[in-house]
């Protein structure tokens, strides 16, 4: 895959105010490995679509790439990002989406280390005032209030498998003021499920076992949205996020693995607290510096992420 190089239309979803572009990491994501590439688009497609056991299957792959293609504990957004291969066609088919050409989002995707388990930040995820972690709703007019739609009642504690929650969001900045509106799913998957291989056909998959949960997430718009005056508009965008445990129950290293372009970082799933990775696909049409765009676009989404430790600690 070619390094990433967007055109002022393909420009990434920028989530936070760019009042000071050179405080930026103004680099490229480096490509991410075709794995990495394989299992974010793979959980794309299969978030309702599949089996249990496919969404586990898919989640362990991108564990365990998650931990070979980022630098986890590197200072930037910038050096804890890839570039992950386009979406297309077959990984959005059940989603209600803007008429746009896929190939014209700007993919990128972040990773994160959170102090706390899937269990502590799915407490996040159901607030209907999402603004405290979300920095870049944060302005002075801005909002990000979450209804719970189908399994608020249940999902918490486990009760139901899926969250499904519609979102009014408004980013407001110095540059301008856009309200869109988002819907993101989230659900419950058990990493310890075997493979969809190991399950006989028509047959449930079984753990037989102790539980591995893990929290995945799709969101999408269903229409474009434009700032006031039009100085902005989200042609589209599309999200995938694992929340995994650091409970060494996951991938593990035992010396004989190669990160991407022979990176020494030796983060694996040890350690405590949880790994977070977010892949976005989104096109955006905003009249700044392509660069920052995407440096803007990777420190939001780490922000955001980070932004579920900062509550935590507080509450």
């Amino acid at each position: 895959m070619a390094p990433l190089r967007p055109s002022p239309a393909r420009a990434g979803l920028v989530l936070l105010g760019l009042a000071a572009p050179a405080a930026l990491g103004c680099k490229a994501s480096p490509p991410a490995n075709p794995a990495f590439d394989d299992a974010a688009r793979y959980l794309v497609r299969v978030f309702d679509s599949g089996t249990d056991a496919e969404r586990a299957y898919g989640m362990r792959a991108l564990e365990e790439q998650v931990y070979l293609n980022i630098d986890l504990e590197a200072a930037t957004a910038a050096n804890r990002s890839v570039e992950p291969a386009q979406i297309e066609e077959q990984d959005v088919a059940d989603l209600e989406r803007p008429a746009r050409d896929l190939d014209r989002n700007m993919p990128v995707a972040v990773g994160v280390l959170s102090a706390y388990g899937p269990q502590d930040l799915a407490r996040v995820i159901v607030l209907p005032d999402q603004v405290p972690v979300e920095p870049s709703s944060q302005g002075d007019d801005g909002q990000y209030d979450r209804t719970l739609l189908d399994g608020g009642d249940c999902w918490l504690d486990g009760g139901c498998d899926a969250l499904r929650t519609y979102n009014l969001v408004t980013r407001s900045n110095v540059l301008y003021t856009v309200t869109y509106e988002l819907w993101k799913d989230y659900r419950w998957v058990d990493l310890a499920l075997p493979d969809p291989a190991d399950v006989p056909e028509g047959e449930e998959a079984v753990n037989e076992g102790e539980p591995r949960w893990g929290i995945l997430v799709r969101s999408w718009m269903k229409d474009s949205a434009s700032s006031e005056g039009g100085t902005i508009t989200i042609w589209q965008s599309f999200a995938m996020e694992i929340m995994v445990p650091r409970d060494c129950a996951g991938f593990v290293r035992d010396g004989s693995e190669e990160n991407r372009d022979g990176g020494a970082w030796q983060t694996d799933s040890c350690g405590g607290g949880s790994v977070r990775m977010q892949a976005m696909w989104s096109e955006t049409e905003i009249g700044v510096d392509d660069d920052v765009q995407l440096s803007a676009t990777r420190t939001g989404m780490s922000d955001g992420m980070e932004a579920y430790d900062d509550w935590l600690d507080a509450h």
